[in-house]
Parts: C-alpha cells; structure tokens; sequence
C-alpha cells in the first residue's frame, strides 16, 4: 500500500543565513534609536556643557592674568557712571569671535554690584537677557533673570549651570555655564541655545519607525522566497535514484 509523504516546509542554510541577518538589522535599527532618540540630547547637553565652560573658563583666566598685571577692568564712578577698560574688553571681544568653537551664543559679565558691565551677544533670542542682538542695551528687561543667574554664580562659589526656559512656548531651552574670577569682583556667563537637538530627536523618533517596517517586509519576502519544500526534493532524489538503478541495469 503506497503511503503518501506529507509536505514538510523547511528553512535551508540559506534562510537561517538571511533570517540571521535580519536580525542583525533590527538590533542595529533598535540600538540606532536608543542612541539617536534617548541619548542624543543628553550626550549633546554634555559637549556643549563642555564647550561653554571652556569659553567661560578661558575669558575668567584672560581677566586674572590682567588683574594680576594691574590693570583696571572697570570701576563705577560719582553718580552710577560705569567705567570700562575699553581695550582689554575689545581685544577680548576680538579673540572671543576669531578663537571661539561656538557660531552661536551670548556671554554676559558683570562685577559685585551685579550689574553688567559687558556683553556679547549673537543669539537670535538670548533667555538670559529676554533680548534680541538688534534691542537696545537697557538692561531694565533683563534685570530679573540676569541678576538672578549672577546672584546664583556667586552664591555658587563660582561655578554653576543651568538651563534657562523661554518666556514663549514657541522659544527654544538654553544652556547656561557661570564662572567668577579669582579675586570673586567678576562673574562671566555664557550661554547658547539646545534647539537643534531637540529637532534631531523629533526627526530621528519619526523616521526609524518606517525604516523598522521596510526592514522586517524585506526580511519575510526573503524568507518566504528560501523556503523549499522537502517533498519536492524527496521526489527529486528518488527519480534520480530509479534512473541510476535503470543506467547500471542496462
């Protein structure tokens, strides 16, 4: 009595192969989005941390070397009128602007009575100063979250960091990094904007879901196209067997 052999579905060598490598894709794609959407903006936060305290650290140290020479910085004179030594604080206007790694950013210095007595400042907004680059110098707007960032450095013992909020839903967060100089008479705030970071994470979070979906249709049309079907190849083995079997006979 002839048996009939039930069609068994088996993966070769070559389907385990590319079932492998699909799952390499999507530990890569899912290693990719941790990376990109879960550490991108803390891992960015801390290299511009660094950044600014480098600016900040440098600027403190030019101001030592020049109090330690002698040199006046600044002094408020009869009737509140504030006196700024003009060269210092243009040659180092100067080397901010031609040694600086930062395209973008607003640095803030001010002495013990914490009022400013220096500025620099390219941001298109800059939340410390609730001011844009194009707004007059008054410091009257600024008077509350300015003074308060000072107050803190101080408070601080020189050292002290902070993300300062914007006053709109529409603004973007930005980073602050606040050192005092050696003899405690000057505070130097620097500050840049977090806002391209937060742009990446929303873009890259949009993107890996789809490139995830393309990955996983690739890997089943590859899977179904490998699969052979194990009867097929019994019938194939067997008939090459009866021809033998005939070929030798005769």
């Amino acid at each position: 009595m002839r048996q009939t052999s039930k069609t068994r579905r088996t993966i070769g060598i070559r389907g385990q192969l590319m079932g492998f490598l699909c799952f390499i894709c999507f530990l890569l794609v899912g290693l990719f989005w941790f990376l990109s959407t879960q550490l991108l903006e803390p891992l960015y936060t801390t290299h511009i941390q660094k950044q600014l305290t480098e600016q900040a650290e440098a600027i403190v140290a030019r101001m030592d070397e020049a109090i330690e020479r002698g040199e006046t910085l600044s002094y408020w004179a009869f009737g509140s009128q504030l006196y700024v030594n003009s060269t210092f604080f243009n040659s180092l206007r100067d080397d901010i602007f031609e040694t600086g790694e930062m395209s973008s950013f607003c640095i803030d210095i001010s002495d013990t009575t914490l009022r400013q007595i220096f500025k620099v400042d390219n941001l298109s907004y800059c939340n410390l100063h609730r001011t844009r680059p194009t707004d007059s110098s008054d410091e009257k707007a600024a008077y509350t979250t300015a003074r308060a960032m000072r107050q803190l450095c101080r408070e601080s013992g020189g050292a002290v960091v902070r993300k300062i909020n914007p006053p709109s839903p529409s603004g973007s967060v930005q980073l602050m990094v606040g050192r005092m100089t050696a003899d405690g008479n000057y505070t130097v705030l620097v500050t840049t904007s977090l806002m391209h970071v937060a742009e990446a994470g929303k873009v890259l979070s949009t993107v890996l879901p789809l490139a995830a979906a393309l990955i996983f249709a690739f890997s089943m049309s590859a899977r179904s196209s490998l699969v052979v079907p194990s009867s097929n190849a019994l019938k194939s083995g067997s008939l090459s067997n009866t021809q033998s079997q005939i070929a030798s006979c005769s």
